[in-house]
């Protein structure tokens, strides 16, 4: 596309967040070829292994994060396997709903409740999984600037499944700025945060020095 001599930058939240966290992550072996300036990255559900033992009040990441990486790794997570007949039936009513059918039906649903194998996070095969597709635990690292911005009252991904992850890029020597929120919720942060996101960006594409706070 002849991108190669064009600077680039990247935003996304939430859901778009975690795609453009795994994309600052996987650019050194996918695309060394482009000029990414920077990312910036707000509201992501980075720490999956973590958020989906905890179970968030909203209760659907366990159930998201199973169910999705089942379609990926239909051979090494089979929830088939793992609940009665009513959690098989529960489960297939997810698959192919919308965010809001999953959070609505999910919320104070765990996966204990229909368990057959006890603790399915934890089994090894599942765990594997999930922690390959969780950020910072793999040896992938972001090789360009990022700023993260999240909410400190996130109650549907809360602020500590991505400080963690922040803290573990600070350690590699990734420049880093991290931007609390508000207190303003999930909703609300992708609003409230993108003007600081945005100026952040310009400030890289004009080639302004960054301030990173690790």
């Amino acid at each position: 596309m002849g991108l190669s001599n064009s600077p680039v930058v990247m935003y996304g939240y939430s859901g778009g967040g975690h795609a453009t966290a795994w994309a600052a992550e996987l650019k050194r072996s996918f695309a060394p070829e482009l000029n990414v300036l920077g990312a910036a990255e707000g509201g992501v559900p980075g720490d999956l292994a973590g958020l989906s033992e905890k179970q968030p009040a909203a209760g659907f990441t366990a159930w998201g994060t199973l169910l999705g990486l089942a379609r990926e790794y239909p051979d090494q997570i089979r929830p088939q396997d793992y609940f009665t007949t009513e959690g098989i039936g529960f489960a297939e009513t997810l698959t192919d709903g919308c965010l809001s059918d999953l959070l609505a039906e999910t919320k104070g649903v765990s996966l204990d409740q229909y368990s057959t194998v006890g603790n399915i996070l934890e089994l090894p095969s599942v765990k594997q999984v999930i922690e390959e597709n969780s950020l910072a635990r793999t040896e992938a690292t972001p090789s360009m600037p990022l700023y993260v911005f999240h909410d400190t009252h996130d109650t549907l991904i809360p602020d500590w499944g991505m400080t963690g992850v922040v803290q573990e890029y600070c350690r590699r020597g990734v420049d880093v700025e991290y931007a609390a929120g508000p207190g303003v919720d999930h909703v609300g942060e992708a609003f409230a945060g993108m003007p600081g996101a945005y100026k952040w960006l310009d400030d890289r594409v004009m080639g302004r020095p960054t301030t990173p706070n690790c």
